[in-house]
């Protein structure tokens, strides 16, 4: 079956300052964006309205990440150490779970089945949060990286996950 040819184009501009990074909702009906404007902006993927615009009271917004269950998006702020889960029905921000020992997390994840959050750091470790717990205390582990993990990627078989993660030095780790 071929894909219907239908380009669409259009120009989503409004934040003040670099856009640091976009995210499609899980339906595909919004992108969102970070801004080191402090803001996340929602817009419709049909016209490009700004649909909402979110303030981050902690400062600059880095990274988004949808989950993959309906219902929340997780973003970090600078300094980065702080990672907002936002309930995507009321734009609010439900929990906001710290990093342990003040480290900056670079990027963040969340497992297939949406049950743990991911945060990779330039110490070469990452931290996990146990979403559905109401302390979500952080458990860091140490990886093989030795210039700082800066990206992550996960898939699920249906058995078991298989996480990969790469480095500053251009070193992939694949692992499960």
């Amino acid at each position: 079956m071929k894909k219907k040819n239908s380009e669409k184009h259009f120009l989503a501009k409004g934040h003040r300052d670099a856009v640091n990074d976009v995210k499609f909702s899980p339906d595909g009906h919004y992108l969102v964006s970070a801004s080191h404007d402090t803001t996340i902006r929602i817009w419709q993927t049909e016209t490009g309205a700004c649909a909402m615009i979110l303030d981050d009271s902690v400062g600059t917004v880095t990274k988004l990440c949808y989950s993959p269950l309906e219902g929340h998006m997780m973003s970090i702020s600078g300094p980065g150490n702080f990672v907002s889960v936002w309930n995507t029905t009321s734009y609010v921000v439900e929990k906001v779970l710290e990093a342990d020992n003040g480290r900056e997390i670079q990027n963040i994840a969340i497992t297939p089945d949406g049950m743990v959050i991911i945060g990779l750091s330039e110490d070469n470790k990452i931290t996990l949060w146990a979403t559905m717990t109401d302390n979500c205390v952080p458990k860091r582990r140490t990886t093989t990286h030795m210039k700082g993990v800066l990206t992550i990627a996960l898939h699920d078989d249906g058995n078991e996950w298989c996480i990969a993660t790469a480095d500053r030095d251009g070193v992939i780790n694949i692992w499960n």
